[in-house]
């Protein structure tokens, strides 16, 4: 028994011995990267080998290796992430780097784990963040002032503040592409009017539109292609008598009920195709989709609307001539799965999809009231589409007015 305790510990021994050339460098190497210092092994003996030090020594020793390439790659993927901040913005105290020239009189502070917080720290002086917003033409470091002075640097917002309120109009930024903004609540007539945001428009978060007004205070920005206000639950009046030259797609997904003079000579003749109002409730009828002038013709291009499912719904007022064209397809959604389709197939589709299908099954007593123009279409098309079997046979609803022929 003696001699079978003898010769394991001689093993022992010997795979300590053995470990040590190799792996001493890697432990001096590893410690550096905590700060700390290991002393140079000694060569052990066949009696220390017994010991339990010895063991823990020779299991540590065989995994520092992987250790190593781990912290290795995570210290380098943080540097390099702190280095790709410093493009435009280099904090004094961000010794790892040099400045921006070059300064040849400034050492190096080697970029190793205990300087780690020096880097990190050094960001704190920022003072202005877009969220996580790229390519936004807004350099780290730059201050407020700055950017209300010199407007035109911005090309997107990307706001991370969440639940604030919008008491003031917000100022012109030229040259704004995309926002996302995250206020709790807009309490301020044309609070986004003149944002100058070009492109797509999310209000996150937004519950509420509330500004006081029947009319004019319509808070959204006036050149955005696509707007999505799809927290909002209850507004006054909005798209109201202003002018949206681009304006494509509207989706308001939760809002129950439009106060004013909601969508109310929105002069967006041309390119407005889609609006989402599937929870819509309640609204002004007199107003809905009507322009000042009394006239039903103001969405010419509107070939979907979906909209509230439980209520009778009045809208006469949709009366989109260029969405019922059977001569043109230039609103087909996809040309490449229709071919065959023009505006008024896809008109078709869309009202049967996000409206008929929609309704609630229990209809008695509620009406859906259609411009004449609208349930002629419908009416023609029955043989193909069934949107007067849905509306009339399976939901229960009443449809108005009588078709013309």
């Amino acid at each position: 028994m003696k001699d079978l305790e003898k010769i394991k510990s001689e093993d022992l021994g010997c795979q300590v011995q053995d470990a040590n050339p190799g792996n001493f460098a890697i432990e001096q190497e590893v410690a550096q990267l905590v700060g700390a210092t290991v002393p140079a092994p000694t060569e052990p003996s066949a009696d220390d080998a017994r010991e339990l030090g010895a063991q823990i020594l020779v299991f540590l020793r065989r995994a520092l290796t992987p250790i190593q390439l781990a912290l290795l790659t995570d210290l380098a993927a943080i540097y390099a992430h702190l280095d790709s901040r410093c493009t435009d913005y280099t904090p004094a105290a961000y010794a790892p780097y040099q400045p921006r020239p070059y300064d040849p009189m400034r050492p190096l502070i080697p970029r190793t784990l205990p300087n780690l917080l020096q880097a990190i720290t050094a960001f704190s002086a920022r003072k202005i963040s877009n969220g996580s917003a790229p390519n936004d033409g807004i350099p780290d470091g730059t201050s407020f002032a700055h950017i209300i002075g010199s407007r035109s640097m911005v090309t997107k917002l990307d706001d991370t503040n969440e639940g604030w309120v919008c008491d003031s109009v917000m100022p012109n930024f030229p040259n704004l592409g995309d926002a996302t903004l995250r206020m709790g609540s807009i309490t301020v007539a044309n609070a986004l009017n003149n944002l100058g945001a070009s492109g797509v428009v999310r209000l996150e978060g937004t519950k509420a539109i509330t500004s006081g007004a029947i009319q004019y205070n319509d808070p959204m920005p006036l050149n955005a292609t696509e707007i999505y206000a799809d927290d909002v639950e209850t507004s006054d009046a909005i798209f109201s008598q202003k002018a949206y030259p681009n304006l494509q797609k509207v989706s308001m997904k939760k809002v129950r009920s439009l106060n004013g003079r909601s969508f109310y000579d929105l002069q967006a003749e041309g390119p407005l195709k889609e609006v989402y109002l599937p929870e819509l409730r309640t609204y002004d009828t007199w107003a809905f989709l009507l322009d000042y002038g009394g006239e039903k013709d103001k969405y010419l291009s509107l070939i979907l609307l979906e909209i509230g499912s439980d209520v009778s719904c009045n809208i006469s007022n949709w009366n989109p001539t260029n969405a019922l064209s059977s001569s043109a397809s230039d609103l087909v959604a996809d040309p490449t799965a229709h071919p065959t389709w023009n505006n008024l197939d896809q008109f078709l589709q869309n009202f049967r999809e996000h409206i008929a299908l929609r309704l609630t099954a229990n209809g008695s007593g509620k009406t859906l009231t259609l411009s004449q123009a609208v349930r002629d279409a419908i009416h023609a098309a029955e043989a193909t589409y069934g949107i007067e079997a849905i509306i009339v046979t399976q939901k229960g609803w009443t449809l108005s007015p009588a078709p013309t022929a």
